[in-house]
C-alpha cells in the first residue's frame, strides 16, 4: 500500500486540543495571515507555481530586472495591462472569505 493510500484510510486526528491552544494563542488579535498566490487561484487569478502556472511561458520579473532597465519596465507594464482582465473579473473565494471572517472576529 502506498503512503498516500495509507493516509487516506487513517482516521482523522483529534485536533480539538490543538484548536484550543491555537485559539488561546491568537485571542489577543495580534495575528497576521500570510498566504501565497494560490489563495487567489480559485478566483481565476493565475499563479506562477501551481497547476495553472506550469503552463505559463513567462517567469516573474525580479526587482533587480525591473529597476535596472527601462525596457524591462515597459515589458512589465505591457504584460500587466494584458493580464488585467484576470484581476478585473475576479471575485472573492472561500479562502478570502475565511480570512475576512477572521479579521471581522478580531
Amino acid at each position: 500500500m502506498t503512503q498516500a493510500a495509507a493516509q487516506e484510510r487513517a482516521p482523522a486526528p483529534d485536533v480539538s486540543g490543538r484548536l484550543e491552544v491555537l485559539a488561546d494563542y491568537v485571542a489577543d488579535g495580534d495575528v497576521v495571515v500570510l498566504s501565497g498566490a494560490g489563495l487567489s487561484t480559485e478566483s481565476g487569478i493565475p499563479d506562477y507555481r501551481g497547476e495553472t502556472g506550469r503552463r505559463r511561458r513567462a517567469t516573474p520579473m525580479t526587482y533587480q530586472t525591473f529597476t535596472g532597465s527601462a525596457e524591462a519596465r515597459q515589458r512589465y507594464w505591457a504584460r500587466s495591462f494584458l493580464g488585467w482582465r484576470h484581476l478585473a473579473g475576479a471575485r472573492p473565494n472561500a479562502g478570502h472569505r475565511a480570512v475576512a471572517e477572521l479579521q471581522r472576529r478580531g
